[in-house]
């Protein structure tokens, strides 16, 4: 397994979306729609991205996107960062343009891929802004055109959708549209909030748009196979520290625990800034114990232990004389138990 894992390493597909903030119309405007569609043309002609489905609706887009050099945070930092400076310039306005951080779910190809094929394309059709399958092939901003040929988007890929058609141009045309005319009116609900989110709690069910999710979760559109899965190349990443608070607030408090039968203080004081001096070089090994061993962050730390995240790094890098390693490992000992 590669250390390396990352949920948006080159070959993933990745269902992107925005909104804008407060509903503000951002993509009526054909200029607009252009200058957006061309910061898309320049991340793929860089080698960032490539783009396979995708649609521009009034307040919000939908990308199929699968990331190739750059990761997906950066590439959507420069697409969106880039329309937000000239959308401001063009009206003459500050501030976002956009709600905070784009969404994204990976998908499993398998399981998901023409359906949010689908999903994607059709968006203006179950919108109201088209009325039939014969209006969304004159829509302009929207991957769709480009397969039926109505309009040329040369930078768009479509060397997946076709294996996934087969036949020739002709005949995986034709599948494409059949299978789009057939999931009109199929529930796609779970396409924009996906099957799973992992975060730093571990792996649950998706079960609405609105799931708080922290800033590094994951969310997927898949088979609870595939969900599990990404769960253990993700758990196995460092970087992603991927938790069960249960597991890991039980652990602090064996610690602690450990420390008050060995020294003989109270836990209540081993969880306060000022106290014995005795007390205090007590902190500074369970400190040693919880950062060094267990992979407790500074910050939860400092918070566990009541004191200042400051004062914990100064703790953390002070050298154990002799007789505290004694009492570190007698610490150790207790807690294995």
């Amino acid at each position: 397994m590669r250390s390396n894992y990352r949920a948006d390493e080159p070959g993933t597909l990745h269902h992107v979306m925005s909104r804008s903030m407060d509903g503000r119309d951002v993509f009526s405007d054909v200029k607009n729609q252009q200058y957006f569609i061309s910061r898309l043309k320049l991340l793929i002609e860089k080698e960032d991205l490539k783009i396979h489905a995708w649609v521009l609706m009034s307040n919000h887009f939908h990308l199929l996107v699968e990331p190739v050099e750059a990761s997906l945070s950066e590439s959507m930092q420069k697409l969106l960062t880039g329309f937000a400076m000239y959308f401001n310039k063009k009206n003459d306005r500050r501030g976002h343009v956009f709600q905070g951080r784009f969404r994204s779910i990976l998908i499993e190809k398998e399981e998901y891929l023409l359906e949010l094929v689908r999903y994607i394309h059709l968006n203006p059709l179950r919108a109201g802004i088209v009325k039939d399958m014969n209006e969304l092939n004159h829509y302009y901003p929207n991957g769709h055109v480009h397969i039926t040929g109505v309009c040329c988007f040369p930078w768009q890929e479509t060397e997946l959708l076709e294996s996934e058609f087969s036949g020739g141009r002709k005949t995986w045309i034709s599948n494409y549209i059949d299978y789009l005319s057939d999931g009109i009116h199929i529930d796609t609900g779970k396409m924009d909030r996906g099957s799973y989110i992992i975060n730093r709690e571990g792996l649950k069910a998706a079960e609405n748009w609105n799931d708080k999710v922290q800033k590094r979760s994951v969310r997927i559109s898949g088979s609870e196979e595939f969900a599990k899965k990404i769960y253990k190349k993700l758990y196995d990443v460092r970087k992603m520290k991927i938790r069960n608070r249960m597991e890991e607030h039980r652990s602090i408090e064996s610690v602690i625990h450990a420390a008050s039968v060995i020294s003989g203080i109270p836990t209540n004081i081993l969880r306060k800034a000022r106290g014995p001096r005795k007390s205090s070089r007590i902190r500074r090994i369970i400190v040693k114990i919880l950062m060094n061993d267990l992979g407790i962050s500074q910050a939860d730390t400092a918070r566990y232990l009541g004191i200042s995240s400051s004062v914990v790094s100064r703790l953390h890098k002070r050298i154990l004389d002799p007789s505290s390693l004694i009492l570190e490992k007698a610490i150790k000992a207790h807690i294995k138990g």
